[in-house]
């Protein structure tokens, strides 16, 4: 399935109208297609690690630390994710996204980490990381050991849509913020504009959610990630920006994309 995205910044959509049951018409798709099977068993690890990498186009360090991430997500139990900024590209055909650039800077003002850079990596919405760099990388993830992180549980169901099982976050303090990204899972670019890249899941649209009250619950999306594309949920202290809950999803047959 083609998924076909829009590019605002922000999108809220209302949390309460998903809740079992409810469908969200979250993606558009150009063609139907149902690329997982009803009995297919969710996507979950026990106690998942979100990578989020920030790069950019134009970055000289960002190629090492987007393949260092694709090395991460092929080893080890993690939730990777790339998010290129559009404040460092040559045009505005480039890879960047501003919903990365704003996410970014969210992120900036959190952990009151400095000026926005590329290559950054955030680890479970907590600490800032050089993004190419791979010994600090690999220091900070195994100071964050076994993570607080809860599993989101995300399967396919009927008709090419998903579902996500929250759990209950017990003592936490919600309410807490949901972000719904959707990945290419492999990507490239063509050397046109200097050196050929290659992208482990990139993102391609970010969707914020409304609030969660932190109460276990399930809700149903309308459409299901494409082939060789993926989807991620999130949910953060709004305030921290530490990572309480999260979980991802991936299309059975990877795909390899090419982006501008």
């Amino acid at each position: 399935m083609t998924l076909v995205f829009q590019r605002p910044d922000r999108r809220r959509v209302s949390l309460g109208s998903m809740i079992l049951f409810g469908v969200l018409a979250m993606f558009s798709s150009a063609k139907a297609a149902e690329p997982f099977a009803e009995s297919d068993a969710p996507q979950v690890s026990s106690a998942p690690v979100v990578v989020e990498l920030f790069s950019s186009e134009i970055c000289m360090f960002c190629p090492k630390a987007e393949v260092f991430l694709g090395d991460l997500v092929a080893t080890k139990n993690i939730i990777g994710l790339t998010c290129m900024v559009d404040y460092m590209q040559t045009d505005d055909n480039g890879p960047g996204r501003s919903f990365c650039s704003a996410r970014q800077s969210d992120y900036s003002e959190k952990l009151r980490s400095g000026p926005d850079y590329t290559p950054q990596i955030i680890i479970n919405g907590g600490r800032d990381v050089v993004g190419d760099e791979p010994e600090t990388v690999k220091q900070a993830l195994d100071e964050v050991g076994e993570s607080s992180v809860l599993p989101i549980a995300l399967a396919p169901v009927a008709s090419g849509r998903f579902s996500a099982t929250l759990p209950d976050v017990g003592a936490r303090n919600p309410p807490l913020s949901m972000t719904l990204f959707v990945y290419h899972r492999k990507a490239h670019q063509a050397g046109a504009r200097g050196v050929a890249r290659e992208w482990t899941n990139l993102v391609t649209d970010l969707r914020v959610l409304e609030s969660w009250d932190g109460m276990a619950q399930t809700l149903a999306f309308s459409s299901a990630p494409g082939e060789g594309d993926g989807v991620a949920l999130l949910a953060q202290d709004p305030v921290s920006g530490a990572l309480v809950a999260a979980g991802t999803l991936n299309a059975e047959t990877p795909v390899e994309k090419t982006e501008p």
